[in-house]
């Protein structure tokens, strides 16, 4: 194996062989087979390889290909290596221990970097893509997450915390927000502090290394304050419904809104001769409507689909809405869409002039 001078030089001046050759340092005393090596390949590549004594047995570990790895390098990592041996250590072990090292230091970078990126905003808005859920359940995560534009009010709170990387969303952050919500609304605290969790949950089940220390939310149930709220059990007693049913029946417009007021007047009156749920009542349709057999069909109620009969009040309201010629037989003014609920308007109204202070959910009761 010939010897040869490691400069810039005499390397870049190597004629090309017709097999592979081995050059040997000539300013690196030591063993014969021992020290740093250049490799030519007949193909002309040039390769920095280290031999030495390990276990009793000469051992070869590549370096580096010439000119990435300068010779002042190559020379530097060889004499590693050399004390290395000397020590009892095998360079190889080293060199795997320094791999896994630099591999994990820059797996933290990179971590760091997706935590950064990963923001309330971006695990909700992914978190509404890929799951299946109804328009219902979307546009409730997107009011307890996003301001609403027209009004420019998030109720929930937690629009402040969109841009928040979601690690640094704690459970002490979560566990004040909790109790100042749960002081504003019991039953919206449950529910949004629930939509918090599965977003979160998502996340974590993606990939838990980048939420270490879990969900954020846990500390409710640690603490027990995630409980049901206290129901509401107001209802329209037997001695009011009279003054009630007067004002629903006389109920008055103004301002120019005799077609809402009507609209609210029978969708009330629905709600308390059907037993209906608010939202269940404002999408029915004409063709939830079956007039010769006396029912109606709820589509989305909470459990399944289900036909109910209609009664002679049910029966005169429906064809009062059919009438109309609306899309639903509840619709808002352009008739095309079902009307909002509430009736903030109409059922201000029906309280004032019967004196009795009630929802329209009560009505169901």
């Amino acid at each position: 194996m010939p010897e040869l001078k490691f400069t810039r030089a005499q390397i870049n001046g190597l004629l090309p062989v017709d097999k592979d050759t081995w050059h040997k340092d000539t300013a690196a005393p030591g063993k014969a087979a021992q020290g740093l090596w250049l490799r030519q390949r007949k193909h002309g590549s040039l390769t920095w390889v280290f031999t030495g004594y390990i276990d009793g047995r000469t051992r070869k570990i590549v370096i580096g290909k010439w000119p990435d790895v300068t010779v002042d390098a190559a020379r530097k990592t060889a004499k590693r290596f050399t004390g290395q041996i000397a020590n009892k250590i095998d360079p190889r072990a080293a060199i795997a221990d320094e791999v896994a090292k630099r591999k994990k230091k820059e797996a933290k970078k990179l971590v760091k970097a997706t935590l950064n990126q990963l923001t309330l905003r971006v695990a909700v808005n992914d978190y509404l893509d890929t799951r299946d859920l109804k328009q219902s359940t979307v546009d409730h995560y997107k009011k307890t997450f996003f301001v609403n534009k027209k009004k420019k009010t998030n109720p929930s709170g937690l629009a402040k915390w969109l841009d928040k990387p979601l690690h640094e969303i704690n459970r002490d952050m979560v566990e004040k927000w909790y109790r100042k919500r749960w002081k504003a609304s019991q039953s919206s605290a449950v529910v949004e502090a629930r939509y918090l969790r599965s977003v979160i949950n998502l996340v974590i089940a993606r990939d838990s290394k980048l939420l270490p220390e879990g969900n954020p939310v846990a500390i409710l149930s640690g603490l027990r304050l995630l409980k049901k709220p206290t129901p509401r059990k107001r209802t329209v007693k037997p001695d009011q419904m009279k003054p009630v049913l007067k004002a629903l029946l006389e109920l008055k417009s103004g301002h120019g809104r005799y077609e809402q007021f009507q609209t609210a007047r029978d969708y009330m009156l629905f709600l308390l001769f059907s037993g209906c749920r608010a939202k269940e009542t404002v999408t029915l349709k004409p063709e939830h409507i079956d007039i010769e057999g006396r029912t109606f069909r709820l589509e989305d109620p909470k459990t399944e689909p289900v036909e109910l009969p209609l009664n002679d009040v049910l029966l005169s309201i429906v064809e009062r809405r059919l009438a109309t010629g609306d899309t639903y037989l509840f619709a808002g003014s352009d008739g095309t869409a079902p009307m909002t609920i509430p009736p903030k308007h109409a059922l201000a109204s029906v309280v004032k002039a019967s004196g009795v202070t009630f929802t329209a959910h009560d009505l169901r009761r």
